[in-house]
């Protein structure tokens, strides 16, 4: 499917994650939506780093073998409008060409919505898994981590490691641990999901080439997502 936060990932599993890829992106090459320049990204995005970068490389490798040609017998190719078309099309981000190729840009900014979705799915599943393991008073191992929460170890390693949430996750756990254990009227601080998510995804940004604008991304007070450029940071535009 065109957008990227639509992809239906049922599949997606442990054991089955190479060939789910493999046949994904071969199917998005015959059906046109995208080339084989961007075999790579897009399995990486969609992997999403469950997969190591040396796994990723050799599907794409495999997928180029193939040498897959698009589907011709549809001249003209319509895209279903996302749920953020309105505000993309009102900041003049649309598809556009370049030495010929179609550019994908309003796919592309899918692709980092998808990310950024991702991160809040996994970061709310470890609050709860990290206040399970509280509860229990269990270690906070990633064997036990796992057990209390819908997030493999491998993730869990990331978001501890390479994203550096360990702490904020454990403290937005301790104080809802905290606050279940308080009697009724004692209310206890509670730091917001938001500002974790916020902190995780900083450092995603969507270049709409066409004019060179940069965006970036944050949750507003009720959760919402926004994007702004980063030319003019004063005005955030809602996405």
């Amino acid at each position: 499917k065109s957008n990227w936060e639509q992809i239906n990932k049922t599949g997606f599993t442990q054991g089955n994650r190479n060939n789910f890829l493999f046949n994904k992106v071969i199917g998005m090459l015959y059906n046109g939506l995208i080339t084989n320049d961007e075999i790579l990204t897009t399995l990486e995005s969609i992997n999403n780093k469950e997969l190591g970068d040396k796994e990723i490389q050799k599907i794409a490798r495999s997928i180029l073998k193939y040498n897959i040609k698009p589907n011709n017998k549809q001249k003209e190719r319509y895209y279903a409008k996302g749920i953020h078309n309105k505000e993309l099309w009102n900041k003049k981000i649309h598809n556009y060409r370049h030495k010929g190729k179609i550019e994908f840009a309003r796919q592309q900014f899918g692709q980092r919505v998808s990310t950024i979705n991702i991160i809040k799915k996994t970061v709310t599943e470890l609050i709860k898994g990290y206040l399970r393991t509280y509860q229990n008073h269990e270690q906070f191992t990633n064997k036990n981590i796992e057990k209390n929460s819908n997030v493999s170890k491998r993730t869990i390693q990331r978001y501890r490691n390479e994203r550096k949430l360990e702490e904020s996750i454990k403290a937005g756990a301790f104080r809802r641990y905290i606050k279940n254990l308080a009697s009724k009227g004692v209310k206890a601080n509670d730091t917001p999901v938001i500002n974790i998510i916020n902190f995780a995804i900083k450092t995603i940004i969507f270049c709409y080439k066409n004019d060179n604008k940069l965006y970036k991304f944050e949750f507003n007070g009720s959760e919402k997502l926004l994007f702004y450029d980063t030319g003019q940071i004063n005005e955030l535009h809602v996405a």
